[in-house]
């Protein structure tokens, strides 16, 4: 992660994110990502960039890869429910 800014709209934060390529990682790709879309690994810097240079060959064994709390709810939508009778 580079950075980060707000949409206009939601003012949901989106992460500014750069995924260097093998095996020069100056250069690659800018990304947008909506910050519930992000997972943060347990990787040091050390770590993530033997991965990236031998192009995913050398990797830590073990990655905090997935999560044990329940994601946020970001619908501020009820869901949706056909059929419904007209309660006026």
């Amino acid at each position: 992660m580079t950075g980060t800014c707000r949409d206009v709209e939601t003012q949901r934060l989106i992460l500014c994110v750069y995924v260097p390529t093998t095996p020069v990682p100056t250069s690659g790709f800018f990304l947008l990502v909506p910050e519930e879309e992000v997972t943060e690994l347990n990787w040091n810097t050390e770590q993530a960039l033997q991965a990236v240079m031998s192009g995913g060959f050398a990797h830590p064994r073990e990655v905090s890869y997935f999560s044990l709390k329940a994601p946020p709810n970001n619908n501020p939508r009820p869901p949706f429910a056909p059929n419904q009778p007209d309660q006026g």
